[in-house]
C-alpha cells in the first residue's frame, strides 16, 4: 500500500486523447518508482476530509481548467496543472511546461530561412489556452522576424476544423507557408490541399506539432515537433512530491523543451542554427470533439498501441487482402487475424472491415513508413 496518495482531475473529453494517455502514463510509472499512489478522481467533493497540500489537473481547455483551480484554491490545495501552462492561469500555479514559445519562434525562423516569408498559423481553438498562446508567439516571432503578420494570418477555429481549414485554402494563394498548432489540424490540411491541387511543399510549406505516427504516413510526410507529454505527467509527480514536502513553497515550474523534425512537407530541409538566446517576445464546461478531428484521434491511438504483427495487419488491409491472405502472408491463424482485426477496429473507432480501410486509406499513404515499423519492431 503506497503511504501517499496524488490526486488527479481530468477533463472528461481530455482523457480520450493521446496526450492524455502519455501524461498519464509518465505520470503513473514516476509515481510507482516513488512509492506514491495516483488516484483519478472526477470531482473535488470526492477528495478526503484530511486535504492534500496539492493536486493534479490534466487538460488544455481554458474553461474547465479555471473552474477547477477556483475549487481547488477555495479548499486550500495547490493545483499543478498538465497539458496547459500554468502560468496562463495564475500568479501562484504550479506545473510542468512545454516550451511552446522557443519552438514556434524556431518554427517561424525556420520557415523564413527556407525563403517562406508569407505564413499563416492554422487551426487555432479559441477554447484551448495552448493554442491561444501559440497564436500570441506565432505573431510575436514573424514580427521578431522582420516580417509581416496580423490576427488575419491566424486561423481559428469558430464552428468546426473543416471550415477553419476550408477558410484557409480559400486564402491559400497569399501564404507559402502553413503553422498548424497540431499533427491532426496539418494532416487534414494536407489531404484538403491535396483536393485542390495545391502542391506541398513546391507551393506551401506545412507544418505541425506533437509528432504523432500519423504524421510520418502521410504523403508528403510531415514536419512537427516533439512535445514530450510522458515527461509532463513524470515532472508533474515531482512537482507534487515537493510541494506535499515544502508547504511553504507557492508554486513551482518545469520548462521542457521541443525540437523541430524536418520531413518531407518543408521539403526536408534541415533547420538553421538558432542563437542560443533566440525566442518570441460556475458550472463545469462541457466540450465535444468534431468529427474528422475525432477520426484522426481514434486513429493515432489505434497506432500507438500497435505491435509488429498488428501493422503487419494494417500493411495487407492497405493492399485490400482478404483475412484468408493475411493469415498466409503472416503465418498465423484467421481466428487470430479475426481477433486483431476486431481490436483494431474498437480502438481506431469503427465498426466494418469498410470502415477501417476507408480510415487508412484516407490518411495513411506512406506504407513505406509501416513497412519500416516492422523491421524495427
Amino acid at each position: 500500500m503506497c503511504r501517499n496518495i496524488l490526486y488527479a482531475f481530468a477533463e472528461p473529453n481530455y482523457v480520450s486523447s493521446v496526450w492524455f494517455a502519455k501524461t498519464l502514463s509518465g505520470l503513473q510509472d514516476t509515481a510507482a518508482r516513488l512509492r506514491i499512489e495516483v488516484r483519478l478522481m472526477s470531482r473535488v467533493g470526492e477528495l478526503p476530509a484530511l486535504r492534500p497540500a496539492a493536486a493534479a489537473l490534466i487538460s488544455d481547455k481554458t474553461e474547465w481548467v479555471q473552474y477547477m483551480v477556483y475549487e481547488l484554491e477555495r479548499m486550500g490545495i495547490k493545483p499543478i496543472l498538465v497539458g496547459a501552462a500554468p502560468t496562463g492561469h495564475g500568479s501562484h500555479i504550479s506545473g510542468p511546461i512545454l516550451d511552446r514559445q522557443t519552438l514556434v519562434a524556431h518554427t517561424v525562423q525556420y520557415f523564413i530561412s527556407a525563403g517562406r516569408h508569407r505564413l499563416a498559423s492554422v487551426g487555432n481553438d479559441p477554447r484551448d489556452t495552448n493554442d491561444m498562446a501559440r497564436m500570441r508567439y506565432f505573431l510575436e516571432a514573424v514580427h521578431d522576424m522582420g516580417c509581416s503578420a496580423s490576427e488575419r494570418d491566424v486561423y481559428t477555429v469558430k464552428s468546426n476544423l473543416e471550415q477553419c481549414i476550408k477558410e484557409f485554402l480559400d486564402h491559400a494563394g497569399g501564404y507559402d507557408g502553413a503553422i498548424c498548432v497540431n499533427d491532426y489540424v496539418a494532416v487534414q490540411l494536407l489531404v484538403a490541399a491535396d483536393k485542390r491541387g495545391i502542391r506541398i511543399p513546391e507551393q506551401l510549406f506545412v507544418a505541425g506539432s506533437g509528432n504523432m505516427i500519423i504524421g510520418s504516413c502521410t504523403t508528403p510526410t510531415l514536419t512537427t515537433s516533439t512535445l514530450n507529454y510522458y515527461e509532463m505527467g513524470c515532472q508533474a509527480v515531482h512537482i507534487w512530491n515537493y510541494l506535499q514536502q515544502h508547504t511553504e513553497v507557492s508554486d513551482v515550474h518545469v520548462s521542457i523543451p521541443c525540437e523541430l523534425i524536418c520531413r518531407q512537407s518543408t521539403a526536408s530541409l534541415p533547420p538553421p542554427a538558432y542563437p542560443a538566446n533566440f525566442s518570441g517576445q460556475v458550472e463545469t464546461p462541457g466540450n465535444t470533439l468534431e468529427a474528422a478531428d475525432l477520426q484522426l484521434r481514434r486513429l493515432e491511438n489505434c497506432l500507438i498501441h500497435c505491435d509488429s504483427l498488428d501493422f503487419g495487419i494494417l500493411c495487407c488491409v492497405l493492399e485490400n487482402l482478404s483475412g484468408e491472405k493475411i493469415a498466409e502472408r503472416l503465418f498465423i491463424s484467421q481466428g487470430t487475424v479475426q481477433y486483431r482485426l476486431k481490436k483494431l477496429y474498437q480502438r481506431a473507432g469503427v465498426s466494418s472491415r469498410r470502415g477501417f480501410e476507408t480510415l487508412l486509406k484516407l490518411y495513411i499513404t506512406n506504407t513505406d513508413f509501416l513497412v519500416g515499423l516492422l523491421s524495427d519492431q
